[in-house]
């Protein structure tokens, strides 16, 4: 047989050494399989990888709907202002009816959120745009009534407010489907909230006011009331004095004060009179101060003068000093009758005085016994004054509360003001693109995965060496798809081989193993191609290999390397040949092969495992390495006899194609038992499925 003609590499070079791979322990294939194996994260993108298809279409559905709803859907613009809440108080007046600012009370603020949302503000709106009359807000009704109630409730629901955090600053939202008209509603929404502030103010101001007022009018007639009161008691019990007080009373102090007075005038009229009897009438005060008596002075000692130089001169004789005489003695005499005028004035002065305190004394001592008697009227007439001027009191309070509470009417303002007028939105926010978009994406992505690993779920077809692993089996090799030219050696197939091969005969405790059966558990999964190129890479390794052809339904392998042999496995285990005669292939290449001889019926016996172990005896005694190629178990289960005689079994499945059904019955039909080297050979295998 010529080993170029068996190999599937298309020609005969000598393959490459492979490298030793030290096996894992000795792993028995048992007839049951374990629980389910689960899903990794890695087995999961595995899954959606090779599934992606299914994960695809529900991503490609979605995103179109949402795509096409977006497209189609009815435009809402979003417009929004900002108003201030100033906290500060900013009364105008110090007797405000309301707080002008917005206090530090969260839940005032928290109020406003639910005030500028009202239907009274709404309704202000509603009447500064005439919503009434637009489609959009219910124009379409027929009665004006029904036109304003759809226009109230479809603006509740297109506004919005809110407080920003924990500030005093108000958002308020407006959506329509006309982006000029949401802004509108949003500015006519701000202006409307501090307008209705305003008229709550004034409004609050007024009723303050006409409780103030009507208030006055009874405060007006208490008062004239009490007033009366108090003038008809002090006429009838003669109490017409001021400030409280009795009128007795008011002349007792008065005439007290004018006794003091007269007492006073009667002893400077007594001092005058005592100093003008002690003969000192010209030291007086009246004297000294007396025009009339210092110009008779002045005469005197003028004439005197003369008098004496006259007498000096002439003598005492001299006509001239009499006459000068004469003159001074008229004058002197002048002086004493005015002096007695001051003596008459002073006597007169101190009668008056005199008659003035005893009048004053006697009029003291008539009132002082009559005020013993208004005393016990005073106290009553003092308890009604007291009331009516604590009815005064109350009178000209609310008298300037009404006169401050009208004026402040007229000066009601607002603690809100607009920060950030509205602006034309350009663009809708409704529909979100994007969202609805990402919201699609990702619900297909997870239908689709949902499917995908659903699908996975009820398919039990053995995918990767991953897979196998975790259900308890010992994979030999994963055998990527076979490519010829330089190809076939970068994506490894030669190397898998080689790999298997080592797996197989380079490890230390497997050394005494000398056959093998290469069985796939279905026809095509390649155990034939397996077998063969397990062979040759054993040849090509140094050792003289021999390889049977042991699938009396297929003949694989006689098909290809000995299509019309006549002499074969049969005849030789039947005894009818022997092995040697049976043989083909050149024995200096190191690799022969035992084929079927082809039949125009089918095989009717099936070899026992006594007839195999004579065979395999035999055939150890020319031969270090001996392969099987058995029958696939779905076809032909007496494999288990040649296991038995073996002592190596790798069951070939093949990628994608074999069941987890099918592994189990492959297991159950290969059951063995001993120190075999049992495992999986995975044919057609990814990269990622040999992982």
């Amino acid at each position: 047989m010529n080993a170029v003609a068996m190999t599937p590499y298309g020609g005969g070079r000598t393959l490459r050494a492979a490298g030793v791979r030290h096996a894992p322990p000795p792993v028995l294939i048992g007839p049951e399989l374990p629980g389910d194996d689960g899903i990794d994260f890695r087995g999961l993108l595995d899954i959606l990888r090779r599934r992606w298809l299914t994960v695809l279409i529900p991503i490609l559905v979605l995103g179109g709907l949402s795509f096409a709803y977006v497209t189609l859907a009815k435009k809402i613009y979003t417009a929004s202002t900002l108003l201030l809440l100033d906290p500060r108080d900013q009364r105008v007046l110090q007797s405000d009816v309301l707080q002008a600012g917005a206090g530090s009370d969260a839940a005032l603020v928290e109020s406003q959120v639910r005030v500028v949302t009202s239907d009274n503000v709404l309704v202000r709106v509603i009447e500064k745009l005439n919503l009434a009359n637009v489609a959009e807000f219910g124009g379409n009704a027929e009665a004006p009534a029904e036109r304003a109630s759809d226009a109230l409730d479809t603006l509740a629901r297109a506004v919005s407010a809110s407080r920003a955090d924990r500030t005093y600053v108000l958002e308020l939202k407006a959506k329509a489907n006309d982006p000029v008209l949401a802004r509108r509603i949003a500015d006519a929404l701000a202006a409307a909230y501090i307008a209705d502030q305003i008229d709550a103010v004034k409004s609050a101001t007024r009723t303050t006011n006409e409780n103030v007022t009507a208030r006055l009018d009874e405060l007006r007639s208490q008062l004239r009331d009490a007033d009366e009161k108090v003038q008809r008691y002090r006429a009838a019990n003669g109490l017409v004095g001021r400030d409280g007080t009795a009128v007795t009373e008011q002349q007792l102090a008065e005439l007290n004060q004018r006794l003091i007075q007269a007492r006073a005038v009667l002893a400077t009229a007594q001092a005058r009179h005592d100093q003008l009897s002690r003969g000192n009438a010209a030291a007086t005060p009246e004297a000294l101060a007396s025009q009339a008596m210092s110009g008779l002075r002045t005469q005197e000692a003028e004439v005197a003068r003369r008098e004496a130089d006259l007498s000096a001169t002439y003598g005492d004789n001299h006509p001239a000093v009499v006459k000068v005489r004469a003159e001074l003695a008229t004058i002197r005499a002048q002086i004493g009758a005015e002096v007695g005028r001051f003596s008459e004035s002073a006597r007169n002065d101190l009668a008056i005085a005199k008659g003035d305190v005893a009048a004053l004394q006697a009029e003291l001592d008539r009132l002082t016994g009559r005020d013993v008697t208004d005393a016990a009227a005073l106290i009553e007439l003092r308890e009604l004054q007291r009331e009516a001027d604590a009815t005064r009191t109350i009178y000209e309070a609310m008298l300037a509360r009404a006169k401050e509470t009208g004026a402040q009417e007229d000066l009601a303002a607002s603690s809100a003001r607009i920060i950030a007028p509205a602006v034309t939105p350009d663009a809708p926010s409704y529909p979100p693109k994007l969202f609805i978009l990402g919201v699609a994406v990702a619900f297909g992505l997870g239908l689709g995965a949902a499917l995908a690993l659903l699908l996975e779920r009820f398919d039990d077809r053995v995918r990767t060496a991953g897979q196998l692993r975790r259900l308890g089996l010992d994979v030999l090799a994963a055998l990527p798809p076979f490519a010829s030219g330089r190809r076939a050696e970068q994506n490894g197939f030669d190397y898998a081989i080689r790999l298997l091969r080592a797996e197989l005969r380079d490890a230390s405790e497997r050394l005494h193993q000398r056959t093998a059966l290469v069985v796939g558990s279905q026809q095509h999964d390649g155990a034939a191609a397996v077998a063969l190129n397990l062979a040759l890479a054993a040849a090509a390794s140094g050792e003289k290999v021999l390889i049977i052809d042991a699938d009396p339904v297929n003949r694989t392998l006689s098909q290809l390397i000995a299509p019309r042999a006549r002499v074969g496995l049969a005849e030789v285990l039947s005894g009818k040949a022997k092995l040697s005669d049976a043989l083909i292939g050149n024995a200096a290449n190191g690799l022969q092969a035992l084929p079927l001889a082809a039949r125009d019926g089918a095989y009717r016996g099936r070899p026992s495992r006594l007839a195999y172990e004579k065979l395999i005896a035999e055939a150890k005694a020319r031969f270090a390495y001996i392969v099987f190629v058995g029958a696939p178990i779905a076809d032909e289960p007496d494999a288990r006899s040649i296991a038995e005689a073996a002592d190596q079994v790798a069951l070939v499945l093949k990628a994608e194609a074999t069941t987890r059904g099918a592994l189990a019955k492959a297991l159950r039909a290969l059951r063995v038992s001993g120190d075999k080297t049992c495992g999986i050979v995975l044919t057609m295998a990814s990269a990622r499925a040999a992982a």
